[in-house]
Formats: structure tokens, sequence, C-alpha cells
């Protein structure tokens, strides 16, 4: 009966995340779905594992320069579900999804059991699962996660958080001394590093973990810490080679003082997601902060320092941890110039929310700590009555990842003034034959952002090139020129469009 019991948190959580995510095999292939996977000629054919391995991600697309993203492993398991599932069907897509989303619940739920056993006075009066159970819920069925849990593309996040907590695991589980059990654990982290960049804070998550627990002898681990070490050097020097430089490509051109002082604002965002996630979208409209007096820059300094008297003055050891675990993966994107179409994502959370959710599990632990019904039945209620709005608005949520359509719909009410998100409403909009609408809100995403518009002008001249409009065709191909001469496809229209109204004339 006792192993019986001890496989019940692993159902709860499993059942959980299929309950809430099985509609998601009826979903489509969405947004950068498109080129990353449909488009991908990579991951169909074998002989270019080759260039795979050493190439930025975003070459797989010829019509693409290279990206500051370098995942290979993530296009060889794109591969590896092609040949498995094939792209005629996306189901087979979202079922690893939703696999890998409870198997990092899995994960969660054995790292939190673990940090709260390592803390001798910590117990629950017999009700030890409850909590970490929570932890491993909240971090499944947070609503912020619905983004991973519903779009293909956004596997990179949940295979690198699987190999990420993987390692964590084998790294914590037993003595860190261990130098055979650090090189296993810095071996998946390696693997971690080639599926996701955001992999590489990692090893500061451990020496965090073993500062917390036992700084005294913090010194004896620092061949470990050499490992991994070694490892991000030959990840940084192989990622180097196929990028290019270690970031390609500046996206946003911000002054080195606007990088910094617009970081607040992005922590501010991120907290308030996380703490309370409403109003979500594929894509968030960013205003840039001025100055010091913006207070969006207040909010987020106030989060800092509270952050900071937090790590000082709180001494339950798995709550200081879990505070590191939310802020650590969140640094990688707070450079808002490499960053790419918008400067917020919810799928930037993920990891985080591991870290968010120990904190929650590690508050119902203290409360669990003194026996009484009535204190079982309350905070059981409690996290049950959270557990289940996290739930309810991630199966809602998932409705909107339909198709390209309704996401782009939903994005639209949600951020009327992105000229992105009216492109992709416009392009979303011509595949369901409305070009009425499509034309509509090209013109809006060019009225928005008139220097970045080459591809709305290009699509503009498309459309109306079927509707035998060439007058307007060839001035929109030639505005789509002007502001990029190398069109290639652009200039191949131009001609054809010029042709076809000689022949009509």
């Amino acid at each position: 009966m006792r192993r019986f019991y001890s496989i019940i948190p692993a159902i709860v959580i499993v059942a959980a995340a299929f309950a809430v995510y099985a509609q998601t095999l009826q979903n489509g292939f969405v947004y950068d779905d498109n080129h990353i996977i449909l488009a991908n000629e990579w991951i169909r054919d074998l002989a270019r594992i080759p260039d795979i391995l050493t190439s930025s991600t975003l070459f797989a697309d010829p019509a693409r320069s290279a990206s500051n993203t370098y995942r290979p492993l993530l296009f060889l398991v794109f591969m590896a579900e092609q040949f498995v599932f094939g792209l005629e069907s996306p189901w087979g897509f979202h079922l690893v999804n939703v696999s890998l989303l409870a198997l990092n619940g899995l994960l969660l739920y054995g790292i939190t059991s673990m940090l709260f056993a390592k803390d001798e006075e910590e117990h629950a009066s017999g009700y030890g699962f409850l909590p970490p159970l929570l932890a491993s819920l909240v971090f499944t069925l947070h609503t912020i996660n619905s983004e991973v849990a519903n779009w293909a593309s956004a596997q990179a996040e949940l295979l690198f958080t699987a190999l990420f907590l993987s390692a964590f695991w084998i790294y914590t589980k037993g003595p860190q001394e261990a130098v055979g059990r650090a090189t296993v654990s810095a071996l998946v982290y390696f693997l971690a590093l080639l599926v996701k960049e955001t992999a590489i804070i990692l090893p500061a998550l451990l020496f965090a973990f073993d500062l917390i627990h036992d700084g005294r002898r913090i010194f004896k681990r620092a061949f470990n810490y050499a490992i991994f070490f070694g490892a991000a050097v030959l990840y940084m020097a192989i990622r180097t080679y196929a990028v290019g430089a270690l970031v390609h490509e500046k996206k946003i051109a911000f002054s080195a003082f606007e990088a910094f002082i617009n970081i607040f604002p992005l922590i501010t965002h991120y907290l308030s997601k996380l703490v309370y996630p409403s109003g979500l979208s594929i894509i968030y409209e960013f205003y840039p902060a001025r100055s010091f007096g913006d207070p969006r820059v207040i909010a987020g300094m106030i989060i800092v320092t509270a952050f900071v008297l937090a790590l000082i003055f709180v001494r339950h050891r798995p709550i200081r941890l879990a505070i590191v675990w939310t802020a650590l993966p969140l640094l990688p994107v707070l450079y808002i110039p490499a960053l790419s179409t918008s400067a917020t994502a919810d799928r930037y959370l993920y990891l985080p929310t591991a870290g968010f959710a120990i904190i929650i599990a590690s508050v119902a632990l203290r409360a669990l700590k003194r026996p009484g019904a009535i204190r079982l039945v309350a905070v059981s209620a409690c996290s049950l009555a959270l557990v289940s709005s996290y739930a309810v608005a991630s199966f809602k949520r998932s409705v909107v990842w339909r198709e390209d359509y309704t996401l782009w719909a939903d994005a639209l009410e949600k951020s009327p003034r992105s000229a992105h998100v009216h492109y992709n409403f416009a392009w979303s909009s011509l595949a369901k034959g409305d070009a009425r609408s499509a034309i509509e809100h090209y013109r809006e995403s060019i009225r928005l952002s008139p220097e970045g518009a080459a591809d709305a002008h290009y699509n503009l001249g498309l459309i109306y090139t079927d509707q035998y409009i060439f007058d307007e065709a060839v001035s929109e191909f030639l505005a789509a020129l002007e502001l990029k001469p190398d069109f290639a496809m652009a200039a191949e229209a131009l001609a054809r469009a010029r042709a076809l109204k000689a022949m009509v004339e």
C-alpha cells in the first residue's frame, strides 16, 4: 500500500496535464511552426544533419539571415518527430509537447520533495507529499505556460527544461563532491544548451543551491564547477562558430542606458504575469521607458529590492533557492537588443514558473507543519482553488491556439497598435479566403511601421495581381523594392505584374 500511495502523485500529475491539454492534439501548426517545422528542409533529410550541427537555427529558411539562436538538438528531435508522425497532421508534435509537460511536472515533484527533505526540521505531519504535488501542479497547469503547451515550436522550452531539471536532479540528489555525478550532470547540461541557450544559467543555480545548503563546503566543489564551466565554454565555442558571433545581430537599436533602464519594465511585466496571468497574448506591445521616473521602472526597482531583501532575511532554504530559481532564467531575456519581434513572451516564464511553484509549495509546507484537520482542509482548499483556476484558464487558452486565425485575432484584440500583429492577422485572413480583411490589415501594418513594411507591400502586390488590379500591384512591388532593394521575390513579382498588365492592355 505504501508503494501504491507513492505513485498517486505521479498519476495525478500526468492525468492533470493530459486532461487540461488533450484538446491541443486537435490544434494545428501556427505562427513560426510554418517555417521552423513545415518549411524546414533540414528536418526532412538526414543528409542535412551537418547543416543542423554547424549553422544558425534560421539558416534552415533560405529567405532568412543568420540569427542569434543555435539549437541543433531541437532540430534533430523535430527530424525524429517528422519521420515518426509526418507533417500532414500536427497531433504527434502536440503529443510530444504534452508528454514533456507532464514529465517536467514529475521532475519538479521529485526535486521539490528532495529540497524539503534536506531541511530536517521541515515536515508536514504525515502529508509531506502534498506541498511537492502542489508545486508540480502549479508548474504544469499555470496559465502562463499554455503557450509552450500549445505551440509546437515552443518545444524548445519544454525539452531544454526537461534536460535542465534532470541535470539539477542528478547533481543535487547525492553528495555534491561526487565527481562522477557532477560529470553526468554536466553532460546533460551540455545537451540542454544544444536545445536552448537559456540553459546556460544552470551552474549559477547549482552554486546557489550549494551555497544555501552548505556554504562552508563550497570550495571543496570547485572541481565540479570547473566541469560545468568546461561544458559551457565548449558550447560557446561551437555556438560562436555556427552563429558567427556571440550575438550575431542586435534586433533593437538601444543605447547602453536604454538597454539598462528597460530591464525594470520587463521585470514588472514578467512578475505581474507570473502572479496574475491575465491578458495573455502571443505578442505584447512594448513601449520603452525613457527615464527612471517611469512608473514601470520604479515598480521594477522595488521588485528587485524585495528579491534581494528576501534572499538576505528569509531563512527557509527552499524559498531562498526558489527566489534565485525564479530570477535567474529571466536574466538572458532582459537584454532587449538581442530579442526579436517582441521584447516579452510568455514562454520565457516557463522555467521561472518552477521557482514560483516551489515558493507556493513552501508556504503550504510551513502551514502544514502544525497538525490539525482545519489547517489541512484550509490548505487543501486554497491549493485546489489555485490549481483549478489555472487549469480552467489554460483549457480556455488552448482554444485560442487552434489555428493561426484564432491566435492572431486574439492578439489583435490585445495589441491593436502592433504592426506585427496586423501583418500576421492579414496573412491568416488571406489563408481563410478573406482578401478584403487581408488588404485592410496589411495597410494598417504599413501605417504603423512604414520603415519595416517591405513584406506587407509585397503581399499586397500579390493580392492585387491575383485580382488583376495591376497598377496597384506594380505600385506595391515598387514600394517593397524601395524599402528593400535586394528583395528578389518582389523584383520577380514586379516583372510578372508588368508583363500581365501589358498582355491585358
